[in-house]
């Protein structure tokens, strides 16, 4: 699918390649200097064709990202202004049509390249990005079964034992290592177990060793993360 923001894009796109459209031909020199308007014509419907092909077609927006995501937009755009402002000018003959080849075909390998880099960056930032937040998902997953067990909890010293471990599990390190890997996923099985028996209405000591037997494991958690 393609975002808004290249949807928005491609139109700005259309209004400023038609107001250069009408600007060549109004303003530019088509009698006195022939083949410069009209290689400054072709080299200007070139770029509008390269910016909507890569605002159509290669820049999407697949990425959950911030700002850098819109980098390939924005270089695309800033090719399609530079080449259409460039070629209005050439078609007044200021330079040599040597000139006019170079730097249409400069514009156009640098956007190429900077689009390609620039989207390698953006892949590789996204990559870190879900690693990260991958390693962060067991953490929140474990905060999310206290809370419950929180919102279960009818007794003080029930609440209040379960509101240490709490503080315990959130003010920890959120990210998850090969070494805590293992002690997590017992963490989130004896949270399960203690939903349950809150659920069943255990009795009230086994609810409460259950919680100081997983505050212990979170502390050993704790201690790995902090090596």
């Amino acid at each position: 699918m393609f975002n808004l923001k290249n949807k928005s894009a491609a139109i700005v796109s259309s209004l400023l390649f038609i107001v250069w459209l009408a600007a060549m031909f109004s303003f530019g020199k088509i009698a006195l200097f022939p083949i410069h308007f009209f290689m400054s014509l072709a080299f200007g419907i070139l770029a509008f064709a390269v910016n909507m092909a890569c605002l159509l077609v290669f820049v999407r927006d697949s990425l959950e990202l911030n700002e850098i995501k819109h980098i390939p937009l924005v270089l695309t755009m800033a090719y399609l202004v530079v080449s259409l402002a460039a070629n209005f000018a050439f078609s007044f003959y200021i330079v040599g049509i040597s000139v006019i080849v170079f730097f249409n075909i400069l514009c156009l390998c640098i956007v190429a390249g900077a689009n390609i880099f620039s989207g390698m960056y953006v892949k590789g930032t996204e990559r870190k990005v879900n690693i990260i937040e991958n390693k962060q998902s067991m953490h929140l997953l474990i905060s999310q079964k206290i809370g419950k067990a929180l919102a279960l909890a009818k007794d003080d010293e029930v609440k209040n034992k379960l509101l240490k471990l709490k503080e315990l599990s959130d003010y920890s390190n959120s990210l998850t290592t090969n070494m805590t890997e293992g002690i997590e996923d017992t963490l989130y099985s004896k949270l399960n177990s203690l939903e349950s028996m809150m659920l069943q209405g255990d009795d009230k000591e086994k609810i409460l060793e259950r919680i100081e037997d997983i505050i212990v494991d979170v502390k050993y958690r704790n201690t790995i993360k902090s090596v």
